[in-house]
């Protein structure tokens, strides 16, 4: 499996110093609003110098002319895009065209890793990784958090996963490796941008995944 790093922090220099010390250590990297929205998409041009998998992580929730229009903008700069697949098989192929028509790569939303998913998404997102199959997305996102739930998505769906949750949120490599393979991503953020030394903790981490 590889390691994306979930660069959510919201200061370029704090980012820029981040990837320069753990950028050995990880196979992609995953940035959302936080940095994006105080300094625009282009801020992914400056994190492209890196030379690793960038993967816009968006959660397009919206309709299929909106979902369009901010793919199109993002995979201009990105390599892939997350998109939720909660509101139906339209949007959610939309951006899945867009994205293959400009070769990158989309992940669906099935289920996610905080507490509040399991009211809302979990009835549903066995129905979601069978809609991101039938749609040939690229990949699904479910929890590491409950690994049985991810063994059963990343089934249903016959995809290849990127998973959230690993460590400051409660998942643990050691309960869900046997789940993954080598297409298969862990996704971790606080625990390598927060920790005293990020670069050690980047280490330690893809030690553990081998």
């Amino acid at each position: 499996m590889k390691l994306m790093l979930a660069l959510d922090v919201e200061d370029k220099e704090t980012a820029i110093r981040i990837l320069d010390n753990v950028i050995d250590y990880i196979d992609a990297i995953k940035v959302g609003y936080p940095l994006v929205l105080p300094y625009g998409i282009k801020i992914l041009k400056e994190i492209k110098r890196y030379n690793k998998e960038i993967i816009c992580d968006f959660k397009l929730a919206d309709i299929p002319a909106t979902n369009e229009k901010i793919a199109k903008i993002s995979l201009k700069y990105a390599d892939g895009i997350i998109a939720h697949g909660f509101v139906g098989e339209d949007s959610l192929k939309a951006v899945i065209e867009i994205a293959k028509n400009m070769g990158k790569k989309t992940a669906v939303v099935v289920e996610m890793s905080h507490p509040g998913a399991v009211r809302y998404m979990q009835p549903i997102a066995e129905d979601l990784a069978l809609l991101a199959k039938n749609l040939k997305a690229d990949y699904i996102v479910a929890p590491s958090t409950r690994p049985k739930r991810l063994k059963k998505l990343k089934e249903i769906s016959s995809l290849p996963v990127m998973t959230p949750g690993i460590i400051t949120q409660g998942g643990k490599i050691e309960e869900i490796k046997d789940i993954l393979d080598e297409k298969d991503y862990i996704i971790v953020g606080r625990a390598i941008y927060q920790a005293n030394n990020p670069k050690e903790s980047a280490k330690q981490i893809k030690d553990l995944i081998g």
